[in-house]
């Protein structure tokens, strides 16, 4: 009986083989059951890598709106972790705009750490062409020093699991090697879905829920960070006069892109700011803001910056530029939608079948107004 029993276990190039294929074959199915349509019909808590998995939820989240097709106007706010912060709660956000507006208004916080201008154009890319509203890209001095290593970078390791025209353009203006357009969806982001196999897990113990405030009333940085920020900061910032030229063209083209579309409108929004953290970078600081205070104002685009009468502290943020008080939080929020309150009217206009050319000019005197 043991003989029988040592024979049935030993492997065997057959039974090796036949679990190979099988094997290959489950895989094969999975990349042909793998589309964007399919996996926007899931909870996005089931391909969370972990719970503060940015990359995964907003993935999700834009697939899931730019296949949804949703019929109402809407707040698009994009940016880094410092915009994602700056927010207290989105349902009050959605709720006063609708109030304002009327009728329902969606709010869509599509922000994600170090979120450079190439991922906030594969972003904007999937707003669907029936868009109407508003876009608000967030702006800070490091989101505008970014060099073409980052490019390189991302290229090398993508972080969202989106197709993007716009980056495949600037991969190619740039020399870099083409991104995948198998048709294959899984295949084609095999980087990111790798960083998410435990996606199979959670098909058994169920989808996680994603950490949406990360400092809130956590402990500030102590001094030793402050030094360790200082040192970073110089060395960030260092090129900000060559590199920022270069980020303005890449942004003057997000605002091309969609500010041309009738029922909807662009606004930079710069995130809080810690004033300590603006003492520090001293001039560096004066020079960006400057230089971006005058580009919005040559496009015709509303440049939003509420820290100066907001009063914060340095004892509201966690570091450098993240709030992590609930109060201020509040404040940040409240004049972010006292200023979208009146253009959410353009939107609804231009919906409606207003011309463009008649359309166009009601945010502008409504905008001098709330800025």
């Amino acid at each position: 009986m043991q003989g029988f029993i040592d024979r049935l276990l030993r492997p065997s190039l057959l039974s090796c083989a036949g679990a190979l294929l099988f094997a290959l074959g489950q895989l094969f199915l999975l990349v042909l059951y793998a589309t964007p349509q399919r996996l926007a019909a899931i909870d996005p808590g089931y391909l969370l890598a972990h719970e503060f998995d940015d990359y995964g939820r907003v993935t999700m989240e834009v697939l899931r709106y730019s296949l949804a097709d949703e019929p109402v106007p809407a707040l698009v706010y994009a940016g880094s972790s410092t915009s994602r912060e700056s927010l207290d709660d989105e349902d009050e956000l959605r709720r006063r705009l609708s109030q304002v507006a009327g009728r329902p208004v969606g709010v869509h916080l599509w922000s994600h750490s170090w979120q450079t201008l190439w991922e906030t154009g594969i972003l904007l890319d999937q707003l669907p062409e029936s868009f109407r509203g508003v876009i608000a890209i967030s702006t800070t001095p490091f989101r505008l020093a970014r060099d073409g290593s980052w490019l390189k970078r991302l290229s090398e390791h993508p972080t969202l699991g989106l197709y993007s025209a716009s980056f495949d353009r600037e991969l190619a203006a740039a020399g870099l090697p083409p991104r995948r357009h198998s048709g294959f969806y899984l295949l084609d982001h095999r980087e990111f879905f790798l960083a998410r196999r435990v996606f199979f897990r959670r098909l058994i113990s169920g989808p996680i829920e994603h950490a949406r405030h990360w400092y809130r009333e956590a402990k500030p940085w102590n001094e030793r960070e402050w030094d360790a920020f200082t040192h970073n900061a110089t060395q960030a910032l260092a090129d900000l006069e060559n590199d920022m030229p270069e980020n303005l063209r890449r942004l003057a083209g997000l605002i091309d892109r969609y500010e041309g579309r009738a029922g909807v409108r662009v606004v930079l929004v710069e995130t809080p700011r810690n004033p300590r953290t603006e003492a520090l970078l001293g001039e560096r600081f004066r020079f960006y803001q400057s230089a971006l205070a005058s580009f919005a104002a040559g496009r015709g685009v509303p440049y939003w910056d509420f820290s100066p009468d907001l009063s914060f502290v340095a004892d509201d943020f966690y570091d450098w530029g993240h709030l992590r008080k609930i109060e201020a939080q509040k404040r940040f929020q409240e004049a972010f939608g006292d200023s979208l309150a009146p253009l959410m009217e353009f939107p609804l206009q231009a919906a409606a079948g207003v011309p463009a050319s008649a359309s166009a000019a009601l945010p502008f005197a409504a905008l001098e107004n709330a800025s």
